[in-house]
């Protein structure tokens, strides 16, 4: 003990002599080494997302989730080593039978099932898709497994993940803050695109008006992409890039009106309606 102090020591005072720049110094993370990025091979195809990345994935019923989610895996290069899928009816459905997965769960595993299947030096390239699955009666043990999953395992295990959701206020709040891209079909209920937005840090009735004028077929869908140094962050069905144009803008800006208005009417109803009764 002794003597691992006096060398502890002696490696300080070499320390203490190196001058360090006054600014951030970036330190290799080994967990992190296999990271994929948005560089020339990725943004070739812009449907290639570097791994690992965390998609969340809202609409409603029938719209076309599930094909997506299998357009972003085959749209993977390299390709994915590892598919998990977690599905609530993997004894009966056979809808992703032409993925392949390498394994089918019916909930959200522990820690200890990861090690067991994930390359300890991160060299395997895994993706982990967790369709409709229900989290209202979900146990707080499963809770934390999700959120180890979107937490950790993610960045640190090199896993991409894919949650699908058939409305965006049963998604457990901690998918919806690490996500980093978001996946949206028009939903059903008008002030579900006002709290996506939020979450996403997009403006203000930009997903409605993106709605409006934009995306206005059945199965229509709008990328929100956050991931560093994306190509493009606003999309049309994962492929075409939305651009905002001047004459966009001042729509967008009527849009945004309109809705403060609707607000501020609904507002104005609920005084009302406390004052009568």
């Amino acid at each position: 003990m002794e003597d691992h102090n006096k060398e502890r020591k002696k490696q300080n005072k070499r320390t203490n002599k190196i001058a360090l720049p006054k600014e951030i110094i970036p330190l290799k993370n080994v967990d992190k080494s296999d990271h994929e990025h948005w560089d020339e091979l990725h943004k070739r195809n812009i449907c290639n997302w570097p791994c690992p990345t965390r998609f969340c994935v809202i609409g409603p019923c029938g719209v076309g989730k599930t094909n997506l989610s299998k357009n972003i895996l085959l749209n993977a290069r390299p390709l994915y080593d590892q598919v998990i899928l977690i599905h609530p009816d993997i004894e009966v459905s056979r809808e992703w039978d032409d993925i392949e997965p390498t394994d089918c769960l019916q909930k959200i595993p522990p820690l200890s099932y990861f090690d067991s299947i994930i390359d300890p030096d991160n060299k395997l390239k895994s993706v982990c898709v967790i369709d409709d699955i229900e989290f209202s009666g979900t146990n707080k043990d499963e809770l934390h497994n999700l959120g180890l999953l979107m937490r950790y395992l993610s960045t640190h295990r090199n896993m991409s993940i894919i949650f699908s959701h058939q409305s965006w206020f049963d998604v457990p709040p901690i998918v919806k803050k690490m996500s980093n891209v978001y996946i949206v079909y028009k939903p059903k209920a008008s002030n579900e695109l006002t709290m996506i937005e939020n979450r996403c840090g997009a403006e203000k009735g930009l997903f409605k008006f993106l709605f409006d004028n934009v995306a206005s077929g059945y199965r229509d869908n709008i990328c929100y992409d956050l991931t560093e140094n994306t190509p493009a962050k606003l999309r049309l069905n994962l492929f075409k890039v939305i651009e905002i144009t001047s004459d966009n803008n001042k729509k967008k800006e009527e849009v945004k009106k309109l809705m403060e208005n609707e607000e501020e009417g609904e507002e104005a109803e609920r005084e009302l309606y406390d004052m009568l009764y």
